[in-house]
C-alpha cells in the first residue's frame, strides 16, 4: 500500500510539474447549462496552490445514494473547518447537469462544486462513487479511495492531517 501511495504521489507531482504551467492559460469551461467544468490542468493547479492546507476532493453524483448520505457531512465539515485549513471541492460525475443544478440548489453546497471532465476522473482512477482524494498540507497524497466515509471518521482523519 505504501509503495502504491508513493507511486501515485510521484505521478501526481510529475503531472503537476508538466501541466501547471498550462493551467494559467486554461479558461474555465462551461457547458450549455452553465455548470463549471474542471480540467485536469486546472485541478492540479488548484491542488498545487493549496499547499499549507489539507485538500479534499469528493467525487459524487446526484443519483448515488451513498453520495447523498456523505454530502451533508461534508457540508458540516466545511461549516466547522476554516478555509485556510481545508480546501474542499466537490467533483460531480453527473451527465444530467439539470439534475446537478437542482440538487445543488436543494442541498445548499457551501463549497465549490465543479463538473469533472474525463481526465479528472481518470487521474484519480475513479471506478466507484463516492470517491475521496485527500492531500496533506505538504501536498502529499494520503487517500485515493472509493466508498462512503462517515462524517465522524473523516473529521478525525482531517483533524489529524491539519495538526501535522
Amino acid at each position: 500500500m505504501m509503495i502504491l501511495r508513493k507511486r501515485i504521489l510521484l505521478l501526481t507531482l510529475a503531472l503537476s510539474l508538466l501541466l501547471v504551467p498550462c493551467a494559467g492559460a486554461a479558461a474555465e469551461n462551461h457547458d450549455d447549462n452553465g455548470m463549471p467544468e474542471i480540467s485536469l490542468p486546472e485541478l492540479l493547479s488548484i491542488v498545487e496552490g493549496a499547499k499549507g492546507k489539507v485538500v479534499l476532493l469528493n467525487y459524487f453524483a446526484t443519483w448515488c445514494p451513498p453520495c447523498k448520505e456523505e454530502i451533508p457531512g461534508l457540508i458540516a465539515i466545511r461549516k466547522d473547518v476554516p478555509e485556510d485549513k481545508l480546501l474542499l471541492i466537490g467533483l460531480s460525475v453527473d451527465e444530467d447537469l439539470n439534475d446537478l443544478r437542482k440538487y445543488a440548489r436543494k442541498i445548499g453546497f457551501n463549497y465549490p462544486v465543479r463538473v469533472a471532465d474525463a481526465s479528472v476522473v481518470r487521474w484519480a482512477g475513479v471506478s466507484g462513487i463516492p470517491h475521496l482524494v485527500i492531500f496533506d498540507k505538504q501536498g502529499a497524497l494520503q487517500v485515493n479511495e472509493a466508498g462512503l466515509v462517515e462524517e465522524k471518521v473523516l473529521r478525525a482523519f482531517l483533524q489529524e492531517l491539519m495538526e501535522q
